[in-house]
């Protein structure tokens, strides 16, 4: 014969309190309703903390997957025997991995969008014992990653060299001087910008009359180089230059080319009635060559001639 079932003591007093001993429905209902509200509320605490759980165990992966538990670093932004203080810190009982690093400021274009970033070299050897960055990269591998690879350090040798060896070291403008400091651990005697020292005239107008001199020689120059194909208002002329190795994009030429092409677009957008100034850039730079421009020489001669006559 088979056993009868048993329910458990909770059971017993669940039903009969829901069970309406004077068969009211009301009764029943309210009471069904509020254990299902009580049911639905405990099962919704749940989910939100099962949520906010996974939720804060993913955040923790992902951030140590960059940054550490805790940083070390100098008084002045870095540490002189790194290597030192890495055997140091990995004798620590309680700490698993060591891994040094070097971090700066950065910036980041394109097109319009500008976003500053910060930019962390790291030895990839070292990278893969404490956290999975290299899991998260989407492009590219730090078993990719080789010393020496780029020929960085080579080219940093030279000009370094070449700033303690100089005589007089000069830089262009205060953000070249700062970082001739930083990276090549010479400050710059003199800041001379654009290779022109101001300071040596004695009064400002004295500057304003080179200034107009030359402008009236970059004037000759225009109207000769582009006669008879084009005139043009030269008191309504802006004259933009750059110069530099012949380095296409180390030395910004590229950046120069995008900037008048936009410069270029903005003006074509420009209202009708709105005046237009004529821009004439100069790229000044040395390239192979292998004969004089003949018809720049001619249109220069035919200018001079007709100005003189």
């Amino acid at each position: 014969m088979a056993a009868r079932y048993e329910w458990p003591y909770e059971w017993k007093i669940g039903v009969r309190y829901l069970r309406s001993a004077h068969r009211s429905g009301f009764v029943s209902f309210v009471a069904s309703m509020s254990v299902i509200g009580l049911a639905l509320g405990v099962a919704v605490l749940i989910v939100v903390l099962s949520v906010l759980n996974g939720f804060e165990r993913e955040l923790r992966s992902r951030m140590l997957a960059v940054t550490s538990h805790a940083t070390i670093t100098g008084v002045d932004g870095y540490i002189a025997n790194w290597r030192e203080a890495q055997a140091d810190a990995a004798r620590e009982p309680d700490v698993v991995a060591v891994v040094p690093f070097v971090e700066s400021r950065g910036l980041l274009a394109n097109g319009e969008r500008v976003a500053g970033v910060m930019v962390r070299g790291v030895l990839p050897e070292e990278e893969v014992k404490a956290v999975g960055l290299g899991a998260r990269m989407r492009g590219g591998t730090f078993e990719s990653l080789q010393a020496g690879k780029y020929q960085i350090w080579p080219k940093h040798a030279i000009e370094r060299s070449a700033a303690h060896s100089s005589t007089v070291f000069t830089t262009v403008s205060e953000v070249t001087s700062y970082e001739a400091e930083k990276l090549l651990g010479r400050k710059p005697d003199v800041i001379l910008p654009n290779g022109l020292n101001i300071q040596k005239f004695a009064a400002l107008h004295e500057f304003q009359n080179l200034h107009r001199q030359y402008k009236e020689r970059i004037h000759e120059f225009v109207m000769g180089h582009f006669f008879p194909s084009y005139t043009f208002d030269l008191d309504n002329t802006l004259y933009f230059f750059t110069s530099g190795r012949y380095e296409y994009t180390n030395k910004g030429i590229d950046l120069f080319v995008e900037a008048m092409w936009r410069l270029n677009q903005r003006m074509k957008s420009l209202p009708a009635h709105l005046p237009r100034a004529t821009i004439v850039a100069f790229i000044i730079t040395r390239a192979a060559t292998r004969n004089v421009n003949v018809n720049t020489l001619q249109n220069q001669s035919m200018f001079e001639d007709l100005r003189n006559s």
